[in-house]
């Protein structure tokens, strides 16, 4: 019997422990590094050594908007209505935080544009956008991945990794080979996968998760196993990114996405609470929107051009900085905003499956 639907948890919210919690505090500071490298130029100024360590550092926390979708559908993949006034909190929160940040750098340089403030007010972040959608349809979602047995999971998130992963992955490196775009082949887009920044790969990872939690995880997998394999996976896209750092580093990338697995397995084996810590992590989606016009301002392009220990040391008060900096503003921002929006929410409805 128990084949014939699959182990579905319980209505009561599943409480998450801390390392959990841990684990998207690292994953912020993991989209920190990644900004780091590209927005601060570290990656394209290194040279030698600090373009193997940052290379390196990379292919570790490339991971990190996909362990973001694990954990929304792990945790999620139960519920059955959401809240309007969420995805308006959400959409007011990137709105606002673009136009404080347009402001104060216009003051800073004496330059405040019109044009600037108008573009402001458009929602202008893809995470956001493709969670949304993944938000506002997951009631349905869910309940239809609740309705497959066991092994009707399995099959589906095969043929869902199969297509979106394995294969577009398959096209992308063919593409590189045959020097040429091969419109048509990519079962995501036209113009190919488009290194994994579409709501297909939010989509595919969210179910990934999801899974895990409707038909467990392997028990035999233990903490060290789950290292391990994050730590091999990690390796594996690094040596990638020599030969094609472009496809190695995509979000869609097969092995990415098992790196990221391995992890949040991982965080899942570690049980322990720590107030700090949940109260820290609170502040990793403030940190996921705030910290770009942050870590173009620390120099990391300079820095990479040091010896390895100082640039790894300028790396890590840089990532500690704007995490704690952003973890300030967050609780400034919950203060100012947190009547307004909690008389939203006793307003608009909530909609989904209930019933």
């Amino acid at each position: 019997m128990s084949e014939l639907k699959p182990i579905i948890a319980t209505e009561k919210k599943l409480e998450r422990e801390s390392g959990v919690e841990l684990l998207r505090i690292l994953a912020a500071c993991g989209v920190i590094v990644l900004h780091y490298n590209y927005y601060g130029g570290a990656l394209s100024s290194a040279q030698g050594l600090n373009y193997g360590v940052l290379s390196l550092l990379e292919s570790a926390t490339a991971v990190s908007v996909n362990i973001f979708l694990l954990i929304s559908g792990y945790f999620s993949c139960t519920r059955k209505s959401v809240s309007v006034a969420k995805a308006i909190r959400l959409l007011a929160q990137v709105i606002g935080f673009q136009l404080a940040t347009n402001i104060l750098s216009g003051i800073h340089g004496h330059n405040i544009r019109l044009r600037s403030l108008l573009a402001s007010l458009l929602p202008l972040n893809y995470y956001v956008t493709f969670y949304l959608v993944l938000y506002l349809l997951s009631p349905y979602l869910h309940k239809l991945l609740g309705e497959l047995s066991r092994s009707e999971l399995k099959r589906l998130l095969l043929l869902l990794f199969g297509v979106f992963s394995l294969y577009q992955c398959a096209v992308d490196v063919l593409e590189r080979m045959a020097g040429r775009e091969l419109m048509g082949m990519s079962p995501v887009a036209l113009h190919g996968g488009q290194s994994g920044y579409t709501v297909v790969n939010f989509l595919l990872v969210y179910c990934i998760g999801a899974c895990l939690r409707l038909s467990e995880p392997p028990k035999r997998l233990s903490l060290p196993l789950c290292l391990g394999g994050y730590a091999l996976c990690t390796l594996l896209v690094w040596l990638w990114s020599f030969a094609d750092a472009s496809v190695a580093w995509a979000y869609c990338n097969p092995i990415l996405i098992l790196e990221a697995v391995f992890l949040f397995l991982a965080a899942l084996k570690i049980n322990f609470q720590s107030k700090i810590v949940n109260i820290l992590a609170k502040s990793s989606f403030t940190c996921y929107l705030l910290n770009i016009p942050l870590v173009v301002r620390v120099g990391a392009a300079v820095a990479s051009t040091k010896s390895a220990p100082l640039m790894l040391i300028h790396l890590l008060v840089s990532v500690i900085g704007i995490y704690l900096l952003c973890w300030v503003v967050d609780i400034v921002y919950t203060a100012i905003t947190c009547k307004a929006f909690a008389a939203l929410e006793q307003k608009l409805p909530s909609y989904g499956t209930e019933g």
